[in-house]
Protein backbone atom coordinates (compact mmCIF):
# COMPACT_ATOMS: atom_id res chain seq x y z
CA UNK A 1 0.00 0.00 0.00
CA UNK A 2 1.66 3.64 -1.41
CA UNK A 3 1.91 6.27 1.34
CA UNK A 4 -1.18 8.23 -0.22
CA UNK A 5 -3.88 4.84 -0.06
CA UNK A 6 -6.13 4.72 2.69
CA UNK A 7 -6.91 1.60 4.93
CA UNK A 8 -9.98 2.54 6.06
CA UNK A 9 -12.86 5.29 5.35
CA UNK A 10 -15.17 5.64 8.13
CA UNK A 11 -18.36 7.35 7.18
CA UNK A 12 -20.92 8.22 8.91
CA UNK A 13 -24.91 9.69 8.26
CA UNK A 14 -26.15 11.86 10.80
CA UNK A 15 -29.61 13.42 11.23
CA UNK A 16 -30.09 15.95 14.46
CA UNK A 17 -27.58 13.67 16.50
CA UNK A 18 -27.97 13.75 20.39
CA UNK A 19 -25.31 16.58 21.29
CA UNK A 20 -24.28 14.44 24.05
CA UNK A 21 -24.47 11.21 22.94
CA UNK A 22 -22.57 12.89 19.12
CA UNK A 23 -19.72 14.07 21.99
CA UNK A 24 -19.35 10.76 23.40
CA UNK A 25 -19.13 8.88 20.02
CA UNK A 26 -16.20 11.79 18.65
CA UNK A 27 -14.33 10.84 21.48
CA UNK A 28 -14.60 6.86 20.65
CA UNK A 29 -14.03 7.65 17.74
CA UNK A 30 -10.65 9.87 17.77
CA UNK A 31 -9.43 7.50 20.34
CA UNK A 32 -9.00 4.34 17.84
CA UNK A 33 -5.94 2.39 18.03
CA UNK A 34 -5.75 2.35 14.07
CA UNK A 35 -4.98 5.58 12.15
CA UNK A 36 -4.70 4.70 9.00
CA UNK A 37 -7.69 6.34 8.28
CA UNK A 38 -10.12 8.69 7.06
CA UNK A 39 -13.45 9.91 8.12
CA UNK A 40 -16.39 10.89 6.00
CA UNK A 41 -19.54 12.90 7.32
CA UNK A 42 -22.76 13.34 5.49
CA UNK A 43 -25.33 15.63 7.53
CA UNK A 44 -29.05 14.36 6.02
CA UNK A 45 -30.55 17.95 6.17
CA UNK A 46 -30.72 18.44 9.89
CA UNK A 47 -33.43 21.18 11.10
CA UNK A 48 -32.06 21.48 14.69
CA UNK A 49 -29.15 21.72 14.37
CA UNK A 50 -26.52 23.80 11.75
CA UNK A 51 -23.34 22.42 10.01
CA UNK A 52 -21.16 25.33 10.94
CA UNK A 53 -21.70 23.46 14.75
CA UNK A 54 -21.37 20.01 13.97
CA UNK A 55 -18.34 21.22 11.97
CA UNK A 56 -17.16 22.72 15.53
CA UNK A 57 -18.31 19.70 17.81
CA UNK A 58 -15.62 17.78 15.79
CA UNK A 59 -12.85 20.46 15.75
CA UNK A 60 -14.01 20.37 19.66
CA UNK A 61 -13.09 17.50 20.23
CA UNK A 62 -9.04 17.39 21.96
CA UNK A 63 -8.33 13.99 21.14
CA UNK A 64 -9.30 14.61 17.41
CA UNK A 65 -6.76 17.66 17.08
CA UNK A 66 -4.47 16.05 19.40
CA UNK A 67 -4.02 13.36 16.82
CA UNK A 68 -5.06 15.89 13.63
CA UNK A 69 -7.83 12.96 12.14
CA UNK A 70 -8.71 13.93 9.09
CA UNK A 71 -12.19 14.63 8.09
CA UNK A 72 -14.64 16.00 5.13
CA UNK A 73 -18.43 17.09 6.30
CA UNK A 74 -21.17 17.91 3.99
CA UNK A 75 -24.76 18.55 4.25
CA UNK A 76 -27.64 17.39 1.87
CA UNK A 77 -29.37 20.17 0.66
CA UNK A 78 -32.43 18.22 1.57
CA UNK A 79 -33.63 15.01 3.93
CA UNK A 80 -32.52 11.56 1.80
CA UNK A 81 -32.86 9.01 4.19
CA UNK A 82 -29.78 6.74 5.66
CA UNK A 83 -30.45 4.07 2.71
CA UNK A 84 -29.28 7.17 -0.27
CA UNK A 85 -26.92 8.82 2.29
CA UNK A 86 -24.56 6.32 3.02
CA UNK A 87 -24.66 5.54 -0.95
CA UNK A 88 -23.79 8.98 -1.32
CA UNK A 89 -20.68 8.56 1.52
CA UNK A 90 -19.79 5.30 -0.23
CA UNK A 91 -18.93 6.36 -3.41
CA UNK A 92 -16.95 9.28 -1.92
CA UNK A 93 -14.62 7.20 0.23
CA UNK A 94 -11.34 6.27 -0.74
CA UNK A 95 -10.15 3.57 1.32
CA UNK A 96 -9.62 -0.25 0.71
CA UNK A 97 -12.23 -0.66 3.54
CA UNK A 98 -15.34 1.26 4.43
CA UNK A 99 -16.56 1.19 8.25
CA UNK A 100 -19.95 2.42 8.86
CA UNK A 101 -20.88 4.95 12.12
CA UNK A 102 -23.97 5.92 13.56
CA UNK A 103 -24.50 9.09 15.38
CA UNK A 104 -25.07 7.94 19.10
CA UNK A 105 -22.99 4.82 19.85
CA UNK A 106 -19.81 3.99 21.78
CA UNK A 107 -16.38 2.86 20.23
CA UNK A 108 -13.83 0.61 21.98
CA UNK A 109 -10.59 1.75 21.63
CA UNK A 110 -9.67 -1.16 19.03
CA UNK A 111 -12.43 -1.77 16.93
CA UNK A 112 -11.32 -0.41 13.63
CA UNK A 113 -7.61 -2.58 14.06
CA UNK A 114 -9.53 -5.65 15.22
CA UNK A 115 -11.84 -5.54 11.91
CA UNK A 116 -9.32 -4.93 9.77
CA UNK A 117 -6.52 -7.49 11.31
CA UNK A 118 -9.14 -9.97 10.60
CA UNK A 119 -10.64 -9.45 7.35
CA UNK A 120 -7.28 -9.01 6.05
CA UNK A 121 -5.94 -12.22 7.49
CA UNK A 122 -9.16 -14.41 6.44
CA UNK A 123 -9.28 -12.61 3.34
CA UNK A 124 -12.83 -11.97 4.12
CA UNK A 125 -15.12 -9.57 1.59
CA UNK A 126 -17.14 -8.26 4.97
CA UNK A 127 -15.84 -8.58 9.38
CA UNK A 128 -18.13 -7.98 12.48
CA UNK A 129 -17.93 -7.97 15.58
CA UNK A 130 -20.24 -8.72 18.91
CA UNK A 131 -21.16 -6.03 20.92
CA UNK A 132 -22.24 -4.80 24.28
CA UNK A 133 -25.66 -3.03 24.62
CA UNK A 134 -26.32 0.20 26.63
CA UNK A 135 -29.36 2.47 27.15
CA UNK A 136 -30.11 5.99 26.91
CA UNK A 137 -27.70 6.67 29.84
CA UNK A 138 -24.67 4.23 28.70
CA UNK A 139 -25.93 1.96 31.44
CA UNK A 140 -24.96 -1.54 30.04
CA UNK A 141 -27.70 -3.88 29.96
CA UNK A 142 -26.34 -6.67 27.77
CA UNK A 143 -23.44 -8.27 27.25
CA UNK A 144 -24.06 -9.12 24.23
CA UNK A 145 -25.57 -7.65 21.41
CA UNK A 146 -25.99 -11.64 19.86
CA UNK A 147 -27.46 -12.76 23.33
CA UNK A 148 -29.96 -10.31 23.11
CA UNK A 149 -30.97 -11.27 19.43
CA UNK A 150 -30.65 -14.68 19.78
CA UNK A 151 -32.92 -16.27 16.96
CA UNK A 152 -30.53 -14.46 14.60
CA UNK A 153 -27.34 -15.84 16.18
CA UNK A 154 -24.41 -15.17 13.78
CA UNK A 155 -23.60 -16.10 11.06
CA UNK A 156 -19.64 -16.57 9.14
CA UNK A 157 -18.03 -17.81 6.29
CA UNK A 158 -18.49 -18.83 3.06
CA UNK A 159 -21.53 -18.94 0.59
CA UNK A 160 -23.93 -18.46 3.51
CA UNK A 161 -26.48 -15.92 1.15
CA UNK A 162 -29.33 -18.32 2.13
CA UNK A 163 -29.20 -17.40 5.19
CA UNK A 164 -28.43 -13.96 4.97
CA UNK A 165 -31.60 -13.63 2.63
CA UNK A 166 -33.86 -13.62 5.88
CA UNK A 167 -31.70 -12.77 8.44
CA UNK A 168 -30.22 -9.16 9.05
CA UNK A 169 -27.41 -10.26 11.91
CA UNK A 170 -24.74 -7.94 10.76
CA UNK A 171 -25.76 -4.23 11.60
CA UNK A 172 -24.55 -1.56 9.70
CA UNK A 173 -22.69 0.30 12.39
CA UNK A 174 -20.64 -2.68 13.26
CA UNK A 175 -19.20 -3.67 9.81
CA UNK A 176 -15.91 -3.19 7.74
CA UNK A 177 -16.28 -4.43 4.00
CA UNK A 178 -14.04 -4.43 1.01
CA UNK A 179 -14.71 -1.09 -1.06
CA UNK A 180 -14.81 -3.38 -4.10
CA UNK A 181 -18.37 -4.82 -2.73
CA UNK A 182 -20.14 -1.80 -3.27
CA UNK A 183 -19.91 -2.12 -7.17
CA UNK A 184 -22.84 -4.67 -6.85
CA UNK A 185 -24.56 -2.24 -4.13
CA UNK A 186 -27.30 -0.61 -5.92
CA UNK A 187 -31.14 -0.91 -6.17
CA UNK A 188 -31.95 -2.13 -3.02
CA UNK A 189 -35.64 -3.56 -2.90
CA UNK A 190 -38.26 -2.09 -1.00
CA UNK A 191 -38.58 -2.69 2.96
CA UNK A 192 -34.90 -4.18 2.81
CA UNK A 193 -32.65 -1.84 4.98
CA UNK A 194 -29.33 -0.87 3.60
CA UNK A 195 -26.90 -2.86 5.75
CA UNK A 196 -29.02 -6.15 5.26
CA UNK A 197 -28.45 -5.70 1.34
CA UNK A 198 -24.76 -5.27 1.94
CA UNK A 199 -24.37 -7.95 3.77
CA UNK A 200 -25.85 -9.94 0.67
CA UNK A 201 -24.07 -8.75 -1.58
CA UNK A 202 -20.92 -9.23 0.23
CA UNK A 203 -21.93 -12.68 0.50
CA UNK A 204 -22.21 -13.63 -2.37
CA UNK A 205 -18.73 -12.42 -3.06
CA UNK A 206 -16.30 -14.16 -0.53
CA UNK A 207 -16.07 -14.67 3.07
CA UNK A 208 -17.97 -13.31 5.88
CA UNK A 209 -16.00 -12.93 9.28
CA UNK A 210 -17.49 -12.60 12.25
CA UNK A 211 -15.53 -12.02 15.65
CA UNK A 212 -17.00 -12.69 19.19
CA UNK A 213 -14.96 -9.87 20.98
CA UNK A 214 -17.42 -6.70 21.93
CA UNK A 215 -15.87 -3.81 19.62
CA UNK A 216 -18.70 -1.12 20.25
CA UNK A 217 -21.53 -0.11 22.73
CA UNK A 218 -24.22 -0.21 21.10
CA UNK A 219 -27.73 2.40 22.21
CA UNK A 220 -30.57 1.37 22.88
CA UNK A 221 -33.24 4.36 22.77
CA UNK A 222 -36.66 5.10 22.05
CA UNK A 223 -36.38 6.13 18.31
CA UNK A 224 -33.88 3.15 16.87
CA UNK A 225 -35.35 -0.02 18.49
CA UNK A 226 -35.81 -2.06 15.83
CA UNK A 227 -36.53 -6.30 16.23
CA UNK A 228 -37.95 -8.86 13.96
CA UNK A 229 -41.08 -8.16 15.01
CA UNK A 230 -41.26 -4.27 15.91
CA UNK A 231 -43.77 -3.27 13.65
CA UNK A 232 -46.12 -6.29 12.98
CA UNK A 233 -48.65 -6.88 15.38
CA UNK A 234 -51.08 -9.83 13.24
CA UNK A 235 -50.85 -11.65 10.01
CA UNK A 236 -50.99 -8.67 7.21
CA UNK A 237 -48.25 -7.41 9.38
CA UNK A 238 -46.22 -10.61 9.01
CA UNK A 239 -46.88 -10.72 5.39
CA UNK A 240 -46.46 -6.79 4.44
CA UNK A 241 -43.05 -6.22 6.45
CA UNK A 242 -41.36 -9.94 6.62
CA UNK A 243 -42.40 -11.98 3.69
CA UNK A 244 -43.21 -9.11 1.03
CA UNK A 245 -39.97 -7.71 1.31
CA UNK A 246 -37.97 -10.84 1.41
CA UNK A 247 -40.07 -11.98 -1.75
CA UNK A 248 -38.87 -8.67 -3.59
CA UNK A 249 -35.08 -8.87 -1.91
CA UNK A 250 -35.55 -12.90 -4.42
CA UNK A 251 -36.93 -10.87 -7.46
CA UNK A 252 -33.84 -8.24 -7.65
CA UNK A 253 -31.28 -11.17 -7.26
CA UNK A 254 -32.97 -12.58 -9.95
CA UNK A 255 -32.80 -10.07 -12.02
CA UNK A 256 -29.73 -9.02 -11.54
CA UNK A 257 -28.60 -12.81 -12.58
CA UNK A 258 -26.41 -12.64 -8.87
CA UNK A 259 -25.84 -16.63 -8.17
CA UNK A 260 -25.35 -18.46 -4.87
CA UNK A 261 -25.42 -22.30 -3.42
CA UNK A 262 -28.91 -23.99 -3.41
CA UNK A 263 -31.01 -20.79 -4.78
CA UNK A 264 -33.16 -23.03 -7.01
CA UNK A 265 -34.18 -24.65 -3.81
CA UNK A 266 -34.05 -21.43 -1.79
CA UNK A 267 -36.31 -19.53 -3.91
CA UNK A 268 -38.89 -22.63 -3.94
CA UNK A 269 -39.04 -22.23 -0.16
CA UNK A 270 -39.22 -18.45 -0.71
CA UNK A 271 -41.83 -18.40 -2.79
CA UNK A 272 -43.76 -20.71 -1.18
CA UNK A 273 -44.31 -18.69 1.47
CA UNK A 274 -45.23 -15.66 0.19
CA UNK A 275 -47.56 -17.51 -1.66
CA UNK A 276 -48.73 -19.53 1.47
CA UNK A 277 -48.31 -23.04 -0.05
CA UNK A 278 -48.38 -25.37 2.84
CA UNK A 279 -46.98 -28.33 0.68
CA UNK A 280 -43.58 -26.46 -0.99
CA UNK A 281 -43.54 -24.98 2.58
CA UNK A 282 -43.19 -28.60 4.06
CA UNK A 283 -41.05 -29.88 0.94
CA UNK A 284 -38.75 -27.08 1.32
CA UNK A 285 -38.49 -26.67 4.91
CA UNK A 286 -34.87 -27.12 5.08
CA UNK A 287 -34.07 -24.04 3.81
CA UNK A 288 -34.85 -22.66 6.49
CA UNK A 289 -37.30 -25.56 9.65
CA UNK A 290 -37.87 -22.29 12.11
CA UNK A 291 -39.18 -19.78 9.16
CA UNK A 292 -41.33 -23.45 8.17
CA UNK A 293 -42.76 -24.71 11.18
CA UNK A 294 -43.48 -20.86 12.31
CA UNK A 295 -45.39 -19.79 9.18
CA UNK A 296 -47.85 -22.66 8.94
CA UNK A 297 -48.60 -21.90 13.03
CA UNK A 298 -49.72 -18.68 11.32
CA UNK A 299 -51.58 -20.07 8.38
CA UNK A 300 -53.36 -22.60 10.22
CA UNK A 301 -54.21 -20.78 13.64
CA UNK A 302 -57.27 -17.98 13.82
CA UNK A 303 -56.34 -14.47 13.84
CA UNK A 304 -57.21 -13.55 17.41
CA UNK A 305 -54.34 -16.53 18.33
CA UNK A 306 -51.82 -14.96 16.19
CA UNK A 307 -52.11 -11.53 18.05
CA UNK A 308 -51.63 -12.76 21.29
CA UNK A 309 -48.71 -15.26 20.38
CA UNK A 310 -47.08 -11.81 18.43
CA UNK A 311 -47.40 -9.46 21.98
CA UNK A 312 -46.03 -12.21 23.69
CA UNK A 313 -42.94 -12.12 21.74
CA UNK A 314 -42.26 -8.82 21.55
CA UNK A 315 -41.93 -8.65 25.43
Amino acid sequence: MSEKDIAITVVMAVYNPPIDWFKELLESLAMQDFSDVEWLIIDDASDKISISELTDLIKDCTAFQEKKIPFKIWRNNKNIGSDQTYRKLMAFAEGEYIAFCDQDDIWEENKLSRLYEEIVKHKGVLAYADMSVIDSKGVQIKESYHDKRKIFGHISGEERTAELLTRNCAPGCNILVKKEVIRQYKNIPQGTYWDHWLNIIASTQGKIIFIPEKLMRYRIHGTNQTGRFNNIFDKNDYYKYRLKPLYDRMIEMKKREIHFLNEEKVYRFIKARYNKNLYDMWKYRSCGKVDAYFEIFLILLPKCIIKKVFKWIKK
